[in-house]
C-alpha cells in the first residue's frame, strides 16, 4: 500500500484503482463506498486507516477474509466510521478493532457489531477516561480529568475566568462518565448506609439532586474492558 504515502493529489486516483487491489477482501466494497457515501474530502482520513488496517491484517489474512460475510459488513461499518475520524488515533483504534475481528463468526458477530457501534458513539476522551479507570481507578482518574473538590469560600475567591474554567472541567468530567454509565461500561459505586443507625443517619448518605446514595467512584463492567481490549493492542503482547 505504498501507494497511500503520496500526496493528496494521487489520493483518489490509488483509492479508486490501486487500492482496490491491494486489499484483496475489500476492493469492491472500498469502490462502492467511496463513490456513494465518503465525500471527497474525507478520503484521505480513509487512506490513513486503511494503511493502520495493511499493517495489522497480513496479505494472507486478508484473502481468506473475502468469504467471512461478518468481517465484510464490519469492515463496511469501520470504514465509514474512518471517514469521520477527527483523530489519527481514532482511526488506529477502528483499525485494531477490525484486526482483533478477522475470525468473526455468526456466535460472536452481535456482540461485535455493538461494541463497534458503542465505540461510535464516544468520543475520544470518553475512551480516555474509560481506559484510565479501568487501568488507574475512578479517583485517580477523577483528578486527571475533573476539577479539585474546593469549598463554596475559595471558589467564591476564583476570578470569572477561572470559575468559569472549573465549572468546564467538573461539567465535562460529568458528561464523560453519564455516557459511559448510558452504555454500560461503568457502574457507579455508591455509598453504603449503617443498617445499625440506618434511619438516623440515611440523609447522610443520599445526594440532594439525585435522592440516590452519594457516588463514590466507578468501576468496569465486562462490557467496558471487552471493548477496551477490543481496540487496544498492549505493548508487551
Amino acid at each position: 500500500m505504498g501507494e497511500l504515502d503520496n500526496k493528496a493529489v494521487d489520493f483518489r486516483a490509488s483509492l479508486y484503482k490501486g487500492i482496490a487491489g491491494s486489499i484483496p477482501f475489500a476492493g469492491p466494497l472500498i469502490s462502492e463506498v467511496i463513490s456513494t457515501i465518503i465525500p471527497e474530502q474525507r478520503i484521505d482520513r480513509v487512506a490513513s486507516f486503511l494503511k493502520l488496517l495493511d499493517e495489522k491484517i497480513n496479505k494472507i489474512e486478508q484473502e481468506s477474509l473475502k468469504e467471512n460475510k461478518y468481517f465484510i459488513d464490519l469492515f463496511e461499518d469501520g470504514l465509514v466510521q474512518s471517514s469521520r475520524a477527527m483523530t489519527i488515533q481514532r482511526n488506529k483504534y477502528i483499525s485494531v478493532f477490525l484486526s482483533k475481528s478477522i475470525n468473526v463468526n455468526e456466535i460472536n458477530y452481535t456482540p461485535k457489531k455493538k461494541l463497534l457501534h458503542v465505540l461510535e458513539e464516544l468520543t475520544d476522551q470518553d475512551v480516555e477516561v474509560l481506559i484510565g479507570i479501568i487501568k488507574n481507578g475512578s479517583q485517580k482518574t477523577s483528578m486527571e480529568y475533573n476539577a479539585l473538590s474546593i469549598s463554596i469560600g475559595a471558589y467564591k475567591k476564583l476570578t470569572d475566568e477561572e470559575k468559569y474554567e472549573h465549572d468546564l472541567k467538573s461539567s465535562l468530567w460529568e458528561s464523560h462518565v453519564n455516557t459511559l454509565e448510558r452504555f454500560s461500561l461503568i457502574v457507579a459505586e455508591r455509598e453504603k448506609q449503617d443498617t445499625e443507625y440506618a434511619v438516623e443517619n440515611m440523609s447522610e448518605h443520599i445526594d440532594e439532586e439525585t435522592g440516590l446514595p452519594r457516588i463514590t467512584g466507578y468501576s468496569q463492567t465486562v462490557l467496558g474492558k471487552a471493548l477496551i481490549n477490543s481496540i487496544i493492542i498492549e505493548k508487551n503482547t
